[in-house]
């Protein structure tokens, strides 16, 4: 997939240029926005560990400057990383940090995102609430016009139904997803 977003050397020199030129400039809010999406640039790219410094840098650069919803965002990222290196209780914790901050702020992008990791995670781990927060996710997106983040819904939400043999719900997300999906050209997530 890196290769499909051309994420080369180049652009992740050109963020930790950013990262520099703010700092230089006294922006935290834009040091750790940038630093976040570096964390997300490596994650692609398969740079797990680099991914998790990079996020754990943004949120640190972010408290630190008393911003909003960029918070929100980067605990969202810590969470979702965590979610995916099956450390559900720490993706919970962040994710509701989260949930919190997007609800305070009105950011709906971040709130979709936030609770699609916490439900997945709850789902994984077999604790309760978890399909709920992830259909809330869903509902968000889709009222928001948040395509990929509802895309990531369906993503999930089928995988949970597969791996856990609820075959109604797999056979019904999975259609409904792969029609959301090629509808609005999102053939990475199809």
């Amino acid at each position: 997939e890196a290769g499909l977003l051309s994420i080369d050397d180049a652009v992740i020199a050109a963020r930790s240029k950013a990262v520099d030129l703010w700092r230089g400039l006294g922006r935290r809010e834009k040091v750790g926005e940038n630093l976040r999406w570096l964390s997300r640039l490596h994650w692609y790219r398969g740079e797990g560990a680099l991914a998790g410094r990079f996020a754990d840098d943004a949120v640190r650069e972010l408290e630190a400057s008393g911003s909003g919803v960029e918070l929100a965002t980067a605990y969202s990222l810590r969470s979702q990383l965590d979610m995916l290196n099956d450390r559900m209780d720490e993706a919970v914790d962040w994710g509701r940090r989260a949930i919190d901050l997007a609800e305070k702020h009105g950011a709906a992008e971040t709130r979709a995102h936030a609770l699609n990791n916490v439900g997945t995670a709850l789902l994984f781990s077999g604790r309760s609430g978890g399909r709920e927060l992830l259909e809330e996710s869903l509902a968000t997106a889709l009222a928001n016009d948040l395509h990929e983040h509802a895309a990531r819904a369906y993503t999930n939400l089928s995988e949970y139904a597969v791996v856990f043999k609820e075959f109604a719900l797999a056979e019904r997300t999975i259609a409904e997803g792969i029609a959301f999906d090629t509808r609005h050209d999102l053939d990475s997530w199809t």
